[in-house]
């Protein structure tokens, strides 16, 4: 099999772990690789591939946490190639693998006893003038006002039907995979990620009957940005899943629908949903 080894650099600055995992892989007969950039710092006897090269590979172990698999996973998501993460972080809800388990993880994948968990994406269109821009998400979508601004107002529309407009700090749209993060932070429901769905969560609404949406994976949400942000000291932002930030502001639309690639993570253990959300509550 054919593995490319993606570390977080900033949680594995020396390539300790890359290094150990590339030496492992190699003990097993594999073939192991690293980004090209990754290659070139670590000056040692590894093999570099392009990105683009990402599509011939049969398995992308992510070492780092649940951010940097958000990362990668939109990175990836046009390849459809699975992810193994490995967690340098603390406990998540989507790295898979300890460094203690190395081992025997991926001797599960060798010899193809593993599952792959499949996790629904959201595809995003921000309209802008005339600039249309396209994004994908694995957890969620954020329409928020900046630290000094005042509330603003959002119009909801649900396939193209007018729902409501939220005066808010901003708004959530959430993918069953996301529910666990801003979105609970926030109020919203938690969905098993095995699910295909949405919800739509205010944040701080100035209103007592606006609460989440649960909303099918067919239909499609346009959040159009109201009147509130004509003010100068408005600052409008809409982040992708916390880690892609871009400025909106007055009228510019946000279309947000199932995005037709999905994250594919690999399982190699029996940890369950419902035993890392009661660990993690309780921390």
């Amino acid at each position: 099999m054919k593995f490319v080894v993606m570390p977080n650099k900033s949680k594995d600055k020396d390539y300790r772990i890359t290094k150990q995992i590339l030496v492992l892989l190699k003990d097993l007969n594999q073939e192991a690789y690293v980004l090209t950039e990754d290659a070139r710092i670590m000056d040692e006897q590894v093999i570099g591939i392009d990105f683009g090269n990402v599509i011939n590979m049969d398995v992308v172990v992510v070492i780092g946490g649940d951010g940097t698999i958000l990362s990668t996973a939109r990175k990836v998501a046009r390849y459809q190639v699975p992810l193994l993460g490995v967690n340098l972080g603390r406990l998540g809800f989507l790295a898979e693998v300890e460094i203690d388990n190395l081992r025997e993880s991926f001797e599960k994948i060798i010899n193809n006893n593993y599952e792959i968990d499949e996790r629904m994406m959201l595809s995003i269109t921000s309209k802008q003038e005339r600039k249309v821009q396209s994004h994908i998400a694995l957890n969620d979508v954020v329409v928020t006002k900046g630290a000094f601004s005042r509330m603003v107002d959002l119009h909801i529309y649900i396939n193209d039907r007018f729902i409501d407009t939220f005066t808010a700090d901003g708004v959530i749209v959430s993918s069953p995979t996301g529910s666990t993060a801003y979105n609970l932070s926030a109020g919203g429901p938690i969905l098993n990620p095995s699910n295909e769905m949405m919800v739509i969560t205010p944040i701080c609404p100035h209103s007592l009957y606006i609460r989440s949406i649960v909303l099918s994976s067919q239909d499609k949400i346009r959040i159009i940005i109201g009147s509130n942000t004509q003010q100068r000291d408005s600052e409008i932002m809409l982040t992708i899943d916390g880690q892609r930030g871009f400025e909106v502001g007055y009228k510019d639309e946000i279309v947000i629908t199932k995005a037709k690639e999905t994250a594919k993570l690999i399982k190699t253990t029996d940890n369950n949903f419902y035993d890392i959300l009661r660990e993690k509550m309780l921390r």
